[in-house]
């Protein structure tokens, strides 16, 4: 006999015994899962006439997606003899029947539940199913499991939100769903529009409709406290699925227009504490810009701050956006690389986001001209609170981010900046220059101006042309003023830092020097001396400047075109030259910076010189002696040179 038509058999003989026996309705097994309580039974058979060649249509309802527990084991099969629970049996006994029938009804089962449960034993459900292509007695299949999928997206457990808010997410079903339920600390307040386009979970579900499957509700008036919100949905074959968030209400919100009230010193000390790397100067400018652009268009700076705070993470610009663009919201930046807008000023950078702001929180006209390129793109008044900035607290889904608590996360923020002193905490730079161009070779002095004059520590560096390594000139001191001389040309970077005692670097300024090689030039060339052969002539020349210049003297014999170094590139400036011959000479000063690596002068200046033969002069003529004839004169001449005159 094959195991389909046996298995035929099996359910006759259990209806023979419900027939002996009124009070067996069916032969049930019963399974509870932790969801639902379903109940799987083989039913009775049906009328005679739905019977095919003499055998039953079996009918088995449907599980859902629990193994079943009781008289089946986890293949469907029925369990051996051993396992079999006596819950069903017992429940016979305990119905009043009078002893006869009770007598009865443990004879036949024992005899009978026996051997359907031995006949069970090796039933294969895969086997039947089989053999019933074969043959002429229906099966039907067991039915599918009705499944329904779906949650709650954008409030999650904990979240903050205002009186008003906004429920949305999606539900799909293997059946049709036909409501969705919102439910506050259990108690309903609406239906959700639910069928709203969700290609996304269309793609991910292949059920009925997923693509549109999606639910979206506005809750409003919801008493400040912690509740359950609650989504329940259900489908046509009364399967209901929920999903719950924790939520903390408070209706007390903060608008984003109105006068700031954290103080400037509170900003700088928050934002060096966070960022020490960025100079003190930097900070306070940031600041009193933040402070002005927000006042311009009536936004509250502590908003403008915070935010600006959230989006680079303290002006240190770790996302997409770099600092040179000068975006301190991201705008325009949707992520994956994408780095956004760039503006062409700190100052513009702040506007467009004060701009931003407003036209979420007002409708007001801008005051300035419109530099944010994305203004026209917000929905006005969408965010009039910092509440509502982000989208998922939004009572209309809208708003500037979709991170969650978005805003509340600002308004920590401005919690945070409240705690710091309102005296500002480092010391910082007021001015940092030199005295005048750099030259190569001549000494550089720079001085630096702290806010205050006592207690501060300079340092001071050099980045040379070239370099890439910061170069200590002047270590830690109280010394604010320092000599230094270049040692080559080109652009040098300058950098004095400054910090309070016992403390890290409070602020820093940069000096940008472009060291030019200095040129000496020629002030005078004089010669002085006897301008005749055999007579020393001494030649003199000065130049500027006076202590950084070389000079290279020469002397040229313009008879032959002879020109002769008297002295070689030195700081020697002074020579003397002593003419053998009469004729022109031309003296020549050659000058150079003592830095110049050339061969080349910087400068020179000559001077002729006509060189006579020695002439004699008569000095002094005298005669002596009795001016009477025959009486003896002597007469004596003196005459220059000396040594070198004929008489």
């Amino acid at each position: 006999m094959s195991k389909l038509k046996r298995y035929a058999y099996i359910l006759l003989i259990a209806m023979s015994i419900e027939l002996i026996v009124p009070s067996i309705k069916a032969m049930a097994i019963v399974t509870n899962n932790t969801k639902n309580e379903n109940t799987v039974s083989f039913n009775n058979l049906e009328n005679d006439e739905r019977n095919i060649n003499g055998s039953s249509v079996i009918d088995t309802t449907t599980l859902e997606n629990e193994n079943i527990d009781n008289n089946l084991d986890k293949d469907n099969n029925l369990k051996p003899s051993n396992e079999v629970q006596n819950s069903d049996v017992s429940s016979l006994q305990d119905e009043g029947q009078d002893p006869d029938s009770s007598n009865l009804q443990e004879q036949v089962l024992d005899s009978s539940v026996r051997t359907l449960q031995d006949e069970a034993q090796s039933f294969d459900i895969g086997e039947v199913k089989d053999e019933a292509q074969n043959s002429n007695v229906s099966v039907l299949k067991q039915r599918s499991a009705s499944v329904i999928e779906g949650t709650i997206e954008n409030i999650t457990s904990p979240h903050k939100l205002t009186a008003d808010f906004f429920v949305k997410g999606y539900f799909v079903s293997t059946n049709t769903i036909t409501k969705v339920e919102v439910f506050i600390d259990g108690k309903k307040i609406g239906d959700a529009k639910y069928g709203l386009a969700r290609q996304d979970i269309g793609d991910k579900y292949k059920y009925p409709n997923s693509a549109n499957s999606g639910f979206e509700f506005p809750v409003r008036g919801v008493s400040d406290g912690s509740h359950e919100l609650k989504v329940i949905a259900t489908n046509s074959e009364g399967i209901k699925k929920e999903s719950t968030a924790s939520i903390t209400t408070n209706n007390s919100k903060k608008s984003i227009m109105g006068m700031g009230t954290l103080k400037k010193e509170q900003m700088v000390n928050f934002l060096h504490r966070n960022n020490p790397s960025k100079p003190m100067s930097y900070i306070l400018n940031f600041v009193d810009l933040v402070i002005s652009e927000a006042a311009l268009e009536g936004v509250d700076h502590d908003v403008l701050f915070s935010q600006i705070m959230n989006e680079t993470a303290f002006l240190k610009f770790t996302g997409d956006v770099k600092e040179e663009q000068n975006n301190f919201a991201g705008i325009g930046a949707t992520g994956n690389g994408n780095p956004g807008n760039s503006f062409p000023s700190i100052q513009i950078g702040i506007r467009a986001v004060v701009q931003h702001l407003k036209a979420y929180a007002s409708a007001e006209p801008l005051k300035m001209g419109v530099v944010d390129p994305r203004f026209n793109y917000v929905q006005r008044e969408s965010a009039i609170f910092v509440e509502h900035l982000g989208i998922k607290e939004n009572p209309n889904y809208k708003g500037w981010a979709t991170a969650k608590e978005y805003g509340y996360r600002l308004l920590s923020m401005i919690d945070n900046v409240r705690n710091e002193s309102s005296s500002l905490r480092y010391s910082y730079l007021t001015q940092f220059s030199n005295n005048g161009q750099a030259k190569l070779g001549e000494k550089v002095t720079l001085t630096a101006t702290a806010n205050q004059s006592s207690g501060i520590s300079y340092k001071f560096e050099v980045l040379e042309s070239g370099s890439d390594t910061w170069k200590t000139i002047g270590d830690w001191s109280s010394k604010n003023t320092l000599e230094y001389i270049p040692a080559k040309t080109g652009n040098h970077k300058f950098k004095v830092s400054i910090r309070s005692i016992d403390s890290t670097v409070d602020d820093y300024k940069t000096l940008d020097l472009n060291v030019i090689t200095t040129k000496s030039k020629v002030k005078s060339l004089n010669i002085s001396g006897n301008r005749v052969i055999g007579s020393p002539i001494t030649m003199t020349a000065s130049a500027d400047p006076s202590d950084s210049t070389l000079y290279k003297l020469w002397v040229c014999d313009r008879s032959t075109n002879t020109w002769t170094v008297l002295s070689d590139w030195s700081t020697k400036n002074a020579v003397n030259y002593t003419p053998s011959k009469a004729g022109r000479y031309t003296f020549t000063v050659h000058v150079k910076h003592k830095s110049s690596t050339s061969n080349v002068e910087d400068d020179y200046k000559s001077v002729d010189v006509d060189v006579i033969k020695p002439i004699s002069k008569v000095s002094s003529l005298t005669v002596t002696g009795n001016k009477v004839a025959g009486s003896k004169l002597t007469m004596s001449a003196n005459a220059t040179p000396e040594a070198d005159t004929l008489y």
